[in-house]
């Protein structure tokens, strides 16, 4: 009895001829043309003995592989369907491709095929012990019963096979073919592979229907029939689906929870009408307006200027925007987020009526250096950023405008009366480290600056006190320091220091000069607790000190 590879007959199936749907378009089922098909034969088949290291059982094992062949019978490619681990998988292929094959025929001409071929392995006969005693021992002979070899049961046979296409006949890859009906207990389900194809073995001859769908696909409903001793092989087209898909859920309604529009960085640098200016997109939120020109604050939802807060990760600064609201005092290079809350915020924040603005620094590039130099009709700017180690990097910024020199240039052209010399600048310099998988430590130092002066060389244009320079200047400086700590899957603290010098100057000529700084302090500490994704605990203290 020989129990090398045994082998199942061919399953040809029409995909692999090429010629079952040159002649139809529509989205169902096409008709088959009556012509003269011969499948691809085996002639010779390559010796493929159990792989060696492989535990033999009693059962054998068999590798279902979809075969490629070209006109002559020479074998193109061999690709698993079901693997059955590495060795099985590698001798099958090994030897399918070793194997020797009659090529498909269509009218008395070879043809390429594509079938699928089931290489199977059976497990090798059991040693038989070269010791056995001459003579038998006298007495009840104790040779064992036969025993009966059960049947070998029937490999899987494929009865429908088809693709499903899109537009342009495109393959849809993981589309699902559903098949239902002729005594079936429940629907059969096959996806498509990458090139858009399935199979289904031994489905009971009959009628059935079949329901194709994809994602961005209107789903499509056919009936089919298996006929027995044949293959069915079909070709779906689905068409794209018109306009958006409309779902209808029910439940309970959830609780009014607070307003928070997060705007990230790649909306900041595409929402038009800001020149990728990180703040100004604010400006374009629902309930904000801008006050008077020349104040870098914002109006929310009606309120006072000085009753919206701004932060920076948490430290509270007096205001985001340079003089005129032509810049933000941050640059967008910095940010990762920007949160807004119109009100209805949390005890998270406090001291305003009105709204916050949060905005959140990112990490800055740990793979490789790079930067830039921005230069614009009223200042230039330039950006730097880069690791220090694999657990640190670095980013730094700087800002000027010139407007107040090419003022001054003008004035000696076209001498005035009355100038007004906008003049602002900025800084940020932010540095990420992570000593440990649970310890992020990050330092973020910045500053702004803006003074808006009017020059008055006329006695005519009012009092002799007021001649000279009207100047309204504000800055601030911050440096603060996170650190932040995991403590568990669940559970982290933040804890954040935050140490800064505001300064407020008001000059009328000579007679008028009123400057006033105060140095803020803030602490603060944040326990946030996980329970459950309903529940979420917070613990925290807030403390600010001002000189």
């Amino acid at each position: 009895m020989s129990h090398g590879p045994r082998y199942r007959r061919l399953v040809l199936g029409a995909a692999a001829l090429g010629w079952a749907w040159s002649a139809t378009t529509a989205p169902t089922a096409a008709a088959q043309p009556a012509l003269d098909l011969v499948p691809p034969s085996l002639l010779e088949a390559a010796a493929a003995p159990w792989p060696e290291g492989e535990p033999v059982g009693e059962a054998r094992v068999e590798v279902p592989c979809r075969v490629s062949l070209d006109e002559t019978g020479g074998v193109l490619e061999v690709q698993v369907l079901e693997s059955r681990g590495e060795a099985f998988d590698a001798a099958a292929v090994a030897a399918i491709r070793a194997s020797r094959f009659a090529p498909a025929q269509q009218d008395g001409r070879p043809i390429p095929a594509r079938f699928v071929f089931r290489w199977v392995f059976e497990p090798p006969p059991p040693e038989v012990p070269l010791d056995v005693p001459a003579e038998a021992p006298a007495g009840p002979s104790t040779e064992p019963a036969p025993v009966e070899t059960p049947p070998v049961p029937l490999a899987p046979t494929i009865t429908f096979e088809g693709e499903v296409l899109g537009e342009n006949d495109v393959p849809i890859e993981g589309a699902a073919v559903s098949i239902e009906g002729a005594g079936l207990e429940q629907p059969v389900v096959a996806l498509t592979a990458f090139l858009g194809d399935f199979f289904v073995f031994d489905l009971p001859p009959g009628r059935y229907r079949v329901r194709v769908s994809a994602p961005q696909f209107a789903t499509l409903e056919v009936e089919e029939e298996v006929v027995p001793g044949e293959l069915t092989v079909v070709l779906y087209r689905l068409a794209p689906a018109a306009g958006a898909f409309e779902t209808v859920v029910r439940s309970r309604r959830p609780p009014r929870e607070m307003t928070r529009r997060t705007i990230e960085t790649r909306e900041i640098v595409r929402m038009p009408g800001t020149g990728g200016d990180s703040l100004r997109v604010v400006e374009n939120l629902p309930g904000v307006a801008r006050p008077q020109f020349g104040v870098g604050l914002v109006v929310v939802r009606g309120s006072a200027p000085q009753n919206t807060a701004f932060y920076v990760d948490g430290v509270q600064v007096p205001l985001l925007y340079h003089f005129g609201g032509l810049r933000s005092a941050v640059a967008a290079d910095f940010l990762e987020r920007i949160d807004y809350y119109p009100g209805n915020y949390s005890v998270r924040y406090g001291g305003v009526t009105a709204g916050i603005v949060d905005v959140v620094p990112r990490r800055p590039d740990r793979e490789a250096w790079s930067g830039y130099v921005d230069v614009s009709l009223i200042d230039t700017g330039a950006f730097v950023e880069g690791p220090l180690a694999e657990n640190a990097s670095l980013a730094l910024g700087l800002r000027r405008s010139y407007v107040d020199a090419v003022l001054a240039a003008v004035q000696e052209m076209v001498p005035f009366d009355t100038l007004q010399a906008p003049v602002y600048w900025d800084f940020q310099a932010l540095a990420d480290w992570e000593p440990s998988p649970d310890d992020e430590l990050s330092f973020f130092a910045y500053g702004s600056d803006d003074r808006f002066s009017v020059l008055i060389d006329d006695l005519d244009a009012g009092g002799p006190t007021l001649v000279g320079e009207r100047t309204l200047a504000t800055s601030f400086y911050r440096f603060q320091a996170d650190w932040r700590r995991r403590l568990g899957d669940d559970a982290e603290n933040r804890l954040l220091l935050g140490v800064g010098y505001n300064e407020f100057l008001v000059r009328a000529g000579v007679s008028f000069d009123a400057l006033q700084g105060f140095v803020p302090i803030q602490l603060r500490d944040e326990l946030t607790w996980k329970a459950s994704d309903a529940f979420r605990l917070s613990l925290g203290i807030d403390t600010t000190v001002t000189w």
